[in-house]
């Protein structure tokens, strides 16, 4: 059937009209004369049926709107606000400004919410989670207790997101255990406290960011964070069969904290050693939070000397899961009690010839 204008017509006729595209309507369709007039649309209005046998129009409102269903009409809204509860664009630090610091802070006394490569977060309300843009937040470590790891929240606070810290009960036990909302840590008791990371504050209350001891750990946007322990002493001597520190140095070690137990930490160390009888049995190895013990799993690395007063090359190597909690990862020595072993530092050219003890953290 041939299309005929509804202006041709008197208010109240049907029309019908067979679809000229067979492929995508096949049925004719009912248009009710009069029932809106074309010459009435405004520029960028949408045509709909507002009924069974009238039409209606959706003028375009607000720049920026979308054609969304209602369940039962078309109306022009605003996008829906999909919210990942995932996103979280932040870092944990000690300097402020700095997401990622590349030199050693130590005895820091305020802990860092700082923005990386990007401002947003998502945040649980109790009923919905709702994307903020945070800029840097802090909080001070002097709420915490000595000696003890803690959490680090971002918590809602009613819209105004704000940080808290909560102290573990020891080194590697938790006081409130962390829960999932949506797959997103929060504590438990609290989902509106977003779980972002855990600190390890020193017997001053303080915290650290080094080489040495990796302090802050973070939950979200984590980046490979270097540690290192070098021996500062030219050469030394130990010949007994027990293992302990090299030198018996306890600044010959690694710390660091984890808060949840997700990525490999590695370390080797690197050792040099002699003795003045051929045969003698000269090790290194690798201990976690013992001095006194290497680490099943570890490889560790011993000499028994064919020629006398030769300097052997030892490297050994750690690589894990310590667990949660603070650690310290510790170069270890012993040599067979035969004659004298002699280890060495630095033979006086650190810039040259160096042992001691390097890894990396996931932090």
């Amino acid at each position: 059937m041939a299309y005929i204008a509804p202006t041709t017509k008197s208010t109240g006729t049907l029309i019908t009209a067979a679809i000229w595209n067979a492929d995508v309507v096949a049925n004719e369709i009912a248009i009710y004369a009069g029932g809106l007039s074309i010459a009435s649309q405004a520029t960028g209005d949408v045509i709909v049926a507002s009924s069974a046998t009238q039409l209606g129009r959706v003028a375009p409102s607000t720049s920026g709107n979308v054609l969304t269903s209602t369940g039962s009409a078309w109306a022009s809204a605003a996008p829906s606000n999909q919210v990942a509860p995932s996103q979280c664009d932040h870092r944990l630090t000690l300097t402020s400004g700095l997401a990622v610091t590349t030199a050693n802070v130590t005895g820091a006394s305020t802990i860092y919410l700082t923005p990386y490569k990007g401002k947003s977060v998502s945040l649980y309300t109790g009923s919905a989670w709702v994307v903020y843009t945070v800029a840097e937040l802090s909080i001070a470590t002097s709420g915490g207790t000595a000696s003890k790891p803690h959490d680090v929240f971002l918590d809602e606070n009613g819209g105004t997101p704000a940080l808290a810290i909560l102290t573990w009960t020891n080194t590697t036990t938790r006081a409130t255990a962390l829960t999932v909302q949506d797959g997103v840590l929060v504590k438990t008791g609290d989902t509106s406290q977003r779980y972002m990371g855990t600190v390890y504050l020193d017997s001053s209350k303080n915290c650290d960011d080094s080489l040495t001891f990796r302090s802050v750990w973070n939950y979200y946007n984590r980046v490979a964070r270097p540690m290192q322990a070098f021996e500062p002493a030219d050469s030394w001597t130990y010949t007994i069969a027990t293992w302990r520190y090299s030198r018996g140095n306890a600044a010959n070690a690694l710390w660091f904290v984890i808060g949840v137990s997700e990525d490999q930490v590695d370390a080797s160390a690197q050792a040099l050693a002699t003795n003045g009888q051929a045969n003698v049995g000269i090790y290194s190895g690798i201990g976690l939070d013992s001095s006194s013990a290497v680490t099943v799993g570890t490889s560790t690395r011993g000499w028994l000397g064919p020629v006398a007063s030769h300097y052997m090359g030892l490297n050994s190597e750690y690589h894990g899961f310590p667990g949660i909690g603070n650690h310290q990862i510790t170069w270890l020595e012993k040599s067979e009690a035969t004659n004298t072993t002699t280890w060495l530092g630095d033979v006086g050219q650190p810039a040259d010839f160096q042992t001691g003890i390097q890894g990396t953290i996931l932090g």
